[in-house]
């Protein structure tokens, strides 16, 4: 929730009055590599090679701002945007380390050494940050406003920047654990006795005595926590304490616990059991064998396959049936809708579903388990010839027959222009909107989609003169 007075409830007022809305331009783009690891960008109707060069496909991090991160099978890093890909550092880089700041940049551990130091990398070049010795890709995750947790070799934590890191905690941590509250802190079990932490950008403190299970913590995208403990009863924490809201036995298992972008959790009980849990309580949905890898809609709901391959969405009090088959790798597609490939006939068909119902879009044979959705109702994806195709929420069309390798980036940008003006007292200038950013951001509504209005801190490079009073401080709206 923003914390409002009602100076700045008047100024939001003020400044809504101003809003000017333009026809929307987003870009529904993905980077790519192919079998002869050069580099590609893709846009909805066709790809295009930029760069010839030896790029692993594995170690694709997109920046946040409409470009990539990416290594060579030396380690050495790169960046790349719509029309070109150039090296930034020749140091030998982790690849399984690479984790994006969210504002542009990108936290990476070396392998030069046995050190492991931190590096943290913009567009154009990569700086040392710290010389201690950091661990994999398990012990680090960005906090949500530009920095980074990160364990290091005897599982004490600390706190990253873009300039510095600094020791926060010397105790001994649960690398699985770390879980960002997405308000700019952290949730992370204890190594030895499995109690709760919570952690800011400069201490950590303890929440609860309590045996809790690391690989079952779920954000609640509000700044809170869902946890399962050693009874398998079900915890709600925030960053101050825990409180346990369920004694059912819940699955200990991160897949079949879902937050749905509100504050609320869909979970499966030990049975199989679909239940909604709030801040404070958990009510069983349905008694039914559902199975594991559940999808949130983005808008409050889930789409979650039973044990029979039977489609069902659910929202916070009550379900309905949408489709059957034998169905794989469902993928949101940013909008509210999924879409998913059925094996149950021929080949590999693939369906788009909303929350009342499935169609056919195509009877191409598509690669499973390759769907990148892009954000803002599409998807890239690849058929079973590694080509590759880009579908809507009715049709799918092949855009290119290169054969294609390892993972899509997509969506690649987070920022974009969904034609929102405001005069700022000297100029008419262009905010940035997002299809996913933390749910403590403000949000409005055009033409029946939801967008975040993105904030940076004040200092930031494109922070606007238009001030917002937040939990985290005050903040600008980012401009384009």
């Amino acid at each position: 929730m923003l914390n409002l007075s009602k100076k700045w409830i008047f100024a939001m007022v003020f400044l809504i009055g101003m809003l000017v809305f333009l026809p929307s331009i987003y870009a529904r783009d993905a980077f790519v590599v192919d079998s002869l690891a050069d580099m590609w960008y893709c846009t909805s109707s066709a790809c295009s090679k930029i760069d010839v060069g030896s790029y692993d496909e594995s170690s694709l991090v997109l920046d946040g701002e409409g470009g990539v991160f990416v290594t060579d099978p030396f380690g050495q890093m790169y960046h790349g945007d719509s029309s070109s890909c150039s090296v930034i550092q020749g140091t030998s880089f982790e690849p399984t380390s690479m984790v994006a700041d969210g504002e542009g940049g990108l936290f990476v551990v070396d392998i030069v050494t046995q050190s492991s130091d931190m590096w943290h990398c913009t567009s154009s070049s990569c700086s040392e940050i710290n010389t201690d010795t950091f661990s994999s890709y398990t012990s680090m995750t960005a906090d949500g406003v530009g920095g980074l947790f990160v364990l290091d070799g005897g599982n004490d934590i600390w706190y990253c920047s873009d300039s510095s890191c600094s020791e926060i905690n010397s105790g001994d941590f649960d690398a699985a654990s770390l879980t960002a509250d997405g308000v700019g802190g952290l949730f992370v079990v204890e190594e030895a006795l499995k109690h709760m932490w919570h952690c800011t950008n400069s201490s950590c403190s303890e929440l609860r005595a309590v045996i809790y299970e690391p690989l079952s913590l779920t954000a609640d995208g509000v700044g809170g926590l869902f946890v399962i403990d050693s009874q398998e009863d079900m915890w709600h924490c925030i960053s101050s304490s825990c409180s346990e809201i369920s004694i059912a036995s819940f699955m200990v298992m991160s897949s079949a616990m879902v937050a749905d972008g509100e504050g609320g959790l869909f979970a499966l009980d030990s049975s199989e059991d679909m239940w909604y849990c709030t801040s404070s309580s958990c009510s069983e949905l349905r008694i039914w064998n559902y199975v594991p890898g559940m999808v949130a809609d983005g808008e409050g709901g889930l789409f979650a396959l039973d044990g029979n391959a039977y489609l069902y969405y659910f929202n916070s009090s009550s379900y309905t049936s949408i489709g059957s088959g034998l169905l794989l790798n469902l993928e949101a597609d940013g909008e509210g809708g999924l879409f998913v490939v059925d094996t149950s006939i021929k080949g590999r068909d693939m369906w788009h579903c909303t929350s009342s119902s499935c169609s056919q879009i195509s009877t191409a044979d598509f690669n499973s388990t390759s769907l990148s959705a892009g954000g803002t109702g599409d998807l890239f994806v690849f058929d079973t010839s590694y080509d590759m195709w880009h579908c809507t929420s009715s049709s799918c069309s092949e855009i290119n027959t290169e054969t294609f390798v390892g993972y899509i980036a997509s969506p690649a940008f987070s920022y974009f222009d969904c034609g929102l003006r405001v005069y700022d007292g000297s100029a008419t200038v262009t905010l940035g909107c997002q299809f996913f950013a933390p749910f403590t951001y403000p949000k409005i509504m055009k033409g029946g989609i939801l967008y975040w209005l993105a904030l940076v801190d004040t200092t930031h490079s494109n922070a606007s003169k238009i001030r917002i009073k937040t939990s985290l401080g005050v903040k600008s709206l980012r401009k384009l």
